[in-house]
């Protein structure tokens, strides 16, 4: 087999690979666009969880706070 022969073979195997999994690759830019939003879905989901993180601790560390204050005023 030559090396373009073995080319068209390949790039045949990932095509229908590639639909079979649910990839039209007909389409490569919406794809791609596809791909970009996903990336921003997950960033955007971390970025989240850290806001949801940093306000649990927060909220825990001025509840604490809030008993050491009653607990030295009320003696």
């Amino acid at each position: 087999m030559t090396p373009e022969e073995t080319k068209i073979v390949v790039h045949a195997t990932v095509l229908e690979t590639l639909t079979t999994l649910g990839i039209d690759m007909h389409q490569p830019l919406e794809m791609q666009e596809d791909m970009a939003w996903l990336r921003q879905a997950r960033l955007g989901s971390a970025d989240v969880r850290k806001w949801a993180a940093r306000t649990l601790v927060g909220t825990i560390l001025t509840g604490l706070s809030y008993l050491i204050w009653q607990a030295l005023v009320s003696k």
